[in-house]
């Protein structure tokens, strides 16, 4: 099977209509070239030779538009995990019947995600970073359910990406590369598929990605141009800011007045990063004074043959916020980490460093050791206790100590360094 050519790019005019948002900075163009030779488009192949899109489409074409297909959808609870979900919902005629929001290391067992594993004809898992033994899990578990129907794993994190484990009832598109998130890749799943049933949502081979979704992908993978301000007024949706769902005003134009459904989508983008903007003033306020009063310097000591073998300075605080909450501690120090109890009691984690910096820490494999994932500069783990109650004092120095045993370290990250 031959896939087309296609490219995505695009300048502002080709994602906002004429006369908004005209004054607001998009970032140097956007511009993702999937052609024929790329890894991106080689999945793409791989999953066409192995059947996946057939055997797809033969269970949708079992159902009429009036009955039941269960497809089930896990993802990761912050806006690109949300994002997944609403975009295979705009594109399958059968979108997910249940979807649920977790994290990197939530534990599967739970009543709500066992009856999605257990009951879905179709698994979608999206912008989770799982491990090897949690997606293990899932396909035993569908196994002995005799649930053999196809599971899709589409997600950008490193973890994911290096994941070696197969299945024969797994497809994974697990692709890194900066400006395309996990609702990015979703979007050009959903597009290939149609595609290649031969029922395209697109006319052309030049794929123009929504705003929203183009919105998600350069903050969730910490372009330089962050959008913050998109994802602080997405967030406010669980306070009833607005009349309508917040998804259907930026993904399809739902409440505005404009004329066209491009005018109404970034009339209604307008209004989100408005909102985004007043809720980020006040958290930045927030943050910072947090992060002020409760930050405290630890070294991460990996300790081989009873001796030091290496040493990370970190800056720790009970605070939340971006990266940026850090402020010159960013550069300062080798890895910054902020951590805050979360409303289910755990503790969430999430540690950053700066790419530029020519030593800087491998934040992937210290939250790999805690059971989290992510990318190589920006990882998180949820814990029972927060991660400063794993520092000891050093009598002599006086300062925190997290020290790291450098064989379990291995074993468990795979990585020989703390370092990237």
């Amino acid at each position: 099977m031959t896939l087309p050519h296609f490219v995505l790019q695009g300048e502002k005019k080709d994602f906002y209509a004429d006369g908004v948002l005209e004054n607001r900075k998009i970032g140097y163009p956007v511009k993702f070239e999937f052609g024929e030779g790329s890894e991106l488009i080689a999945q793409y192949k791989k999953a066409a030779s192995l059947g996946m899109y057939d055997i797809i489409e033969n269970l949708y074409s079992k159902y009429s538009m009036n009955d039941d297909l269960f497809v089930g959808n896990l993802t990761h609870n912050d806006v690109d995990g949300d994002g997944c979900y609403q975009v295979l919902k705009r594109y399958f005629k059968h979108g997910p019947t249940v979807y649920k929001n977790i994290n990197y290391n939530t534990d599967l067992s739970g009543v709500l995600i066992r009856h999605i594993i257990e009951s879905s004809e179709i698994l979608f898992i999206t912008d989770l970073s799982l491990s090897e033994d949690q997606i293990r899990f899932i396909m035993e578990e569908r196994e002995k359910c005799k649930q053999m129907g196809p599971v899709i794993w589409i997600d950008h994190h490193k973890s994911s990406v290096l994941s070696t484990y197969t299945h024969e009832n797994l497809y994974k598109f697990n692709y890194g590369v900066i400006g395309v998130a996990a609702t990015t890749l979703v979007y050009l799943w959903c597009i290939m598929y149609y595609k290649i049933i031969g029922n395209p949502i697109v006319k052309t081979d030049d794929i123009m990605i929504p705003p929203a979704v183009l919105e998600i992908g350069l903050y969730d993978t910490f372009h330089e141009c962050m959008r913050k301000q998109f994802n602080y007024g997405m967030t406010a949706r669980f306070y009833d800011f607005y009349d309508f769902d917040i998804w259907d005003m930026v993904m399809d134009g739902v409440g505005s007045t404009r004329r066209t459904k491009e005018e109404r989508v970034a009339d209604n983008i307008q209004r989100v990063l408005s909102d985004g903007d007043v809720i980020l003033n006040f958290a930045h306020y927030d943050a910072h004074h947090r992060y002020e009063t409760t930050k405290e310097e630890v070294d991460i000591i990996l300790i081989k043959d009873c001796e030091i073998f290496e040493t990370a300075q970190c800056v720790m605080a009970n605070a939340y916020g971006f990266s940026d909450l850090f402020g010159s501690d960013f550069k300062k120090y080798d890895g910054c980490c902020k951590f805050y109890k979360s409303e289910t009691g755990s503790w969430t984690h999430s540690f950053y460093a700066d790419k530029d910096k020519e030593r800087k820490l491998n934040c992937f494999a210290v939250c790999k050791l805690y059971g989290g994932g992510g990318h190589p500069t920006a990882s998180g783990f949820e814990s029972n206790h927060p991660v400063s109650s794993k520092a000891t004092i050093n009598k002599t120095t006086g300062k925190a100590e997290i020290l790291i045993d450098y064989d379990e370290f291995v074993e468990v990250t795979g990585a020989t360094s703390l370092f990237l």
